[in-house]
């Protein structure tokens, strides 16, 4: 039995012929915590999506990795059919290049 077979959630990837998304594992957690730390965006950007590590870039290591882990691992822990957030390693040619960060929130 596998971890995705007991989460299902972990074995979700969408492959295209340019780049894939996939849940990420620890390898690629790593990656991403390190591409985070260094500031995968530019914070002056007022149309980006806020998240709830908004600030991650401007701590310093290795706070900010850790920030950025817990953000990953609260949001694959809290997954709810009617409520989650899917939070996806961009991967282009194998290598981590950023990630994708889809919610669904309740309707009132």
């Amino acid at each position: 039995m596998t971890l995705a077979d007991i989460w299902p959630v972990r074995g979700v990837r969408v492959t295209t012929s340019v780049l894939e998304l996939v849940v990420p594992g620890e390898d690629e957690l790593a990656e991403l915590a390190i591409h985070a730390a260094a500031g995968i965006y530019d914070p002056q950007d007022r149309f980006l999506a806020r998240s709830p590590v908004a600030g991650w870039e401007s701590g310093p290591s290795p706070q900010a990795e850790w920030s950025f882990l817990r953000y990953c691992w609260a949001s694959l822990a809290d997954w709810r059919p009617g409520r989650w957030n899917l939070v996806m390693a961009v991967k282009v040619d194998g290598v981590c290049a950023g990630v994708d960060d889809e919610r669904r929130q309740p309707t009132s």
